[in-house]
C-alpha cells in the first residue's frame, strides 16, 4: 500500500497545526579553506596519480586491501552440492569489499596458492534458489596477488590527466572543490537543525495505521540493506529485532515531518511552477538521451520506459510536490525567515 501524505493532510487538516516554523534559531558553520587543505588534497590527488594505473603481482603474495586477487571459486549449497552458476574460474576480485554475490573479506592474510573456506548467507530474493534465503560454503583458491607499482611523477603527465595547465590552476579548481564540499556540509547542518525544531515545536499524535505502514517500509528497507551485504537471515532478523523501537520513533517522526512539511508548502503556496517541471523534466530526458546514445540503451527499452515515466510525472500532483522540496522551496522559505547566526571555523 503506498502512501499519499497530501490525501492524509487534506481529510485531516483540522487535527494537524503548526504554529512553529518562522523565526527558527539556526547555527550556520561556514568553513575557512586553508592553504593546509589545499596542500593536503593535492598530496592526495597526486598519490592517487601515481598508484592508480600500474599493477604488478607482489613479492609476497599476501591478500591486503588495496591489492587484487585472481581466484577460482567453488560455491556449495547447504546439502555440500556445488553450484555451476555461481562457481568461477581466475576472476579478479579486491578484498576490501564485496563484490557482485559474495563476501570476500576473509581472504584478508592469506597467500598466494592457499585455498579458503568461509560460509556467507545469501539474500532472498536471490536469482540461485539452491542458496536463496540459506547459508551456502565458498571454496577460494587464490592464483596470484597484484600490488600497485607507483609511476615515477612527471609534472607534465599529472596536468595532462587532470586537464590543467599548471599546478596554480590545479590547485584553484582544488580550493573550489573544497569549498563547494564544505558549503554542501554547512546546507546539510542547516536542514538538520530545522528538522530537529520543527519536529519538538510541533508535536501532534498521527494516525498509528499510517505510522505502521511507514514501520514496515523502513524494516524493509533495513533488511534490503543487510541482505546486500549478505548477512545471514538468522542475523538480519535479530537485527530487525534489536532495532524495533528504533524503527518506531524514526517511522512516527517521517510520517509527523512530511506532514508539517505539507501543511506549511499549503499555508505559505510554497509550489513550483509547471514551467519549472517542464523544463526540468526535458533536460532530465534529454540527459537520459544522451546517456542512450552513448551506451546504446534503446535496444533494450531502457530510457524509453524512464522518459515515459518523467512524461507521466508531470501531470502528478506527487511529483510536483517532490520537485518543490527538490527545488528547496521549503527550505529556501524557512531560512529567509529564520533567526540565523554565523560562525566562521576551520576544519
Amino acid at each position: 500500500m503506498k502512501i499519499n501524505f497530501s490525501e492524509i493532510i487534506r481529510s485531516l487538516k483540522d487535527s494537524f497545526k503548526v504554529r512553529h516554523y518562522k523565526r527558527i534559531p539556526i547555527k550556520k558553520v561556514l568553513f575557512r579553506v586553508t592553504e593546509e587543505d589545499i596542500e593536503q588534497y593535492f598530496e592526495s590527488s597526486k598519490r592517487l596519480f601515481l598508484y592508480s594505473n600500474k599493477w604488478v603481482e607482489s613479492a609476497d603474495g599476501v591478500v591486503a586491501a588495496g591489492r587484487w586477487v585472481y581466484v577460482n571459486i567453488d560455491v556449495f549449497d547447504p546439502n555440500g552440492d556445488i553450484v555451476p552458476k555461481l562457481s568461477e574460474r581466475n576472476v579478479r576480485v579486491e578484498p576490501k569489499q564485496r563484490l557482485y554475490e559474495y563476501d570476500y573479506s576473509p581472504l584478508r592474510g592469506a597467500k598466494k596458492g592457499d585455498i579458503i573456506e568461509y560460509k556467507q548467507g545469501f539474500p532472498k530474493p536471490f536469482y540461485q534458489e539452491r542458496v536463496e534465503g540459506k547459508e551456502a560454503t565458498l571454496r577460494v583458491e587464490i592464483l596470484k596477488v597484484e600490488e600497485n607499482e607507483p609511476l615515477p611523477w612527471v609534472e607534465s603527465d599529472y596536468l595532462e590527466y587532470h586537464r590543467v595547465k599548471d599546478l596554480e590552476e590545479d590547485k584553484d579548481l582544488i580550493r573550489r572543490i573544497l569549498e563547494s564540499r564544505d558549503e554542501k556540509r554547512s546546507e546539510e547542518s542547516v536542514k538538520q537543525q530545522i528538522r530537529k525544531y520543527l519536529l519538538e515545536k510541533n508535536k501532534f499524535k498521527v494516525p498509528q495505521d499510517i505510522v505502521n505502514l511507514t514501520k514496515k517500509e523502513l524494516i524493509a528497507f533495513f533488511r534490503g540493506h543487510l541482505n546486500c551485504k549478505y548477512c545471514t537471515p538468522a542475523y538480519v532478523e535479530e537485527q530487525v529485532s534489536l532495532n524495533m523501537n528504533k524503527f518506531e520513533i524514526q517511522a512516527e517522526e517521517l510520517v509527523r515531518y512530511l506532514c508539517i512539511y505539507e501543511i506549511i508548502c499549503g499555508k505559505e503556496n510554497i509550489l513550483v511552477s509547471k514551467e519549472e517541471i517542464e523544463s526540468d523534466a526535458s533536460a532530465l530526458i534529454g540527459r537520459l538521451r544522451t546517456i542512450d546514445e552513448d551506451l546504446r540503451a534503446y535496444e533494450y527499452g531502457f530510457i524509453p520506459a524512464l522518459e515515459k515515466f518523467y512524461l507521466k510525472s508531470l501531470k502528478d500532483e506527487k511529483f510536483t510536490n517532490y520537485r518543490a522540496e527538490k527545488k528547496k522551496g521549503f527550505y529556501k522559505f524557512l531560512i529567509e525567515n529564520a533567526a540565523i547566526t554565523e560562525e566562521i571555523r576551520d576544519k
